[in-house]
């Protein structure tokens, strides 16, 4: 299920942290070890519409739709430093506001794209092996463009090596 919205801000999917926190307590339960483990890496992330700052609803949204936008100069490429995965931002959101009237604006509307990368993938991957996990999975593998982009999907595939 799409994480509900805070209203307050979007945010990353997978950020490595949490991810490695959480591993760390799988691996101090009694009888988990790191050879029972596979750490599943998302290939999507969410896109978040925001008015006035605010988020108002999120969707999923594939890597393989995601990864075009990258070109596309309507939006900003980011990486937030503390989950340690990118952000994409819409350039022209402070666009869509404007005067409507005497004393009155339109609301200004934007959107965010949270999502994971090759970079990002092989973060996590070597947070896991460092803590002695070898097996890597993947959530959503058919939301990559392997025909359109085929060195987009190899990267994906490759940064679970």
């Amino acid at each position: 299920a799409d994480p509900p919205p805070d209203n307050d801000h979007s945010r990353a999917n997978a950020p490595l942290p949490t991810v490695e926190a959480g591993l760390k307590q799988l691996l101090a339960t009694p009888g988990v070890t790191a050879e029972k483990l596979v750490l599943g890496l998302p290939w999507y992330g969410y896109i978040y519409y925001t008015l006035d700052g605010h988020v108002v609803d999120n969707d999923q949204i594939g890597y393989g739709e995601i990864e075009p936008m990258l070109s596309n100069a309507s939006w900003e490429q980011q990486w937030d430093a503390a989950s340690q995965t990118p952000v994409l931002v819409e350039k022209n959101a402070a666009g869509a506001q404007g005067q409507e009237g005497a004393g009155s604006q339109k609301p200004l509307l934007g959107r965010e794209i949270w999502y994971d990368n090759p970079r990002s993938l092989q973060l996590k991957v070597a947070m896991a092996k460092a803590l002695g996990i070898r097996r890597f999975g993947c959530w959503t593998a058919d939301a990559l463009d392997y025909n359109g982009r085929p060195e987009a999907a190899k990267a994906m595939w490759d940064a679970m090596q």
